[in-house]
């Protein structure tokens, strides 16, 4: 005999539920996502346990925050290497500008003017 889906009577039930079981789901998305689907699946199929699906969506949402708290970490990675470095590329740069300008040619200028600029937009601490 198959089984017969049995939606929750109620959104209270669901958000009880979930704070009962201190799962990582917001249950108003969760009630909003399965009402509007009258409670099938996103591949059209009944939902037969709703507890089942509340429990799939607290893994979905914590793989999520582990990936969030990964990229999180590796922007700050990157942004300790650059400020580590700035001073150099910030040398390297000048440096550079200067050997240009030293041989007074027309590319020397035009790279010149465009380091300038580049420079200037870094001060401002806009991208590039």
């Amino acid at each position: 005999m198959a089984k017969k889906p049995k939606p929750p009577k109620t959104f209270k039930e669901v958000e009880d539920y979930i704070r009962a079981k201190r799962l990582n789901v917001n249950p108003k998305l969760f009630w909003d996502y399965f009402e509007a689907g009258d409670w099938h699946d996103g591949n059209g199929k009944p939902v037969l346990c709703w507890k089942q699906k509340v429990l799939t969506w607290h893994g979905r949402d914590k793989l999520t925050e582990v990936a969030q708290k990964k990229a999180a970490a590796s922007k700050k990675h990157i942004a300790r290497i650059r400020e580590e470095n700035q001073e150099w590329l910030e040398n390297k740069s000048t440096r550079a500008l200067q050997d240009l300008q030293a041989d007074g040619g027309q590319i020397s200028q035009v790279a010149g003017w465009l380091i300038d600029e580049i420079l200037a937009k870094r001060k401002k601490g806009e991208q590039t």
